[in-house]
């Protein structure tokens, strides 16, 4: 009994366009835009919050760095299934 596994499973997703899509989750994009707004807020204006300038600065730019990276990879997907509603069972049984 010999499987055949793909190499690379952007291939094999893109040679399915029937069972999968490219997606985005807007309201995660929204939220990591906005959370990385406030971190651009407290690098320019720290004084907004109580502590010291100096960590309230790095705490933002630490902040701003992962929501960034985060939000730039959430528009690169990976492909998924079309129905809205599959589940972790309905993928692994196609």
């Amino acid at each position: 009994m010999e499987t055949n596994y793909p190499n690379n499973l952007y291939a094999y997703y893109a040679g399915q366009p029937d069972k999968f899509e490219l997606r985005t989750d807007r309201t995660k994009k929204m939220l990591n835009f906005a959370l990385a707004a406030v971190c651009l807020a407290l690098v320019i204006f720290p004084q907004i919050v109580p502590i010291g300038n100096l960590l309230v600065r790095i705490i933002a730019i630490v902040g701003l760095l992962y929501f960034g990276v985060r939000r730039q990879r959430l528009v690169q997907q990976t492909q998924r299934r079309q129905d809205r509603g599959a589940g972790c069972q309905k993928i692994r049984d196609a």
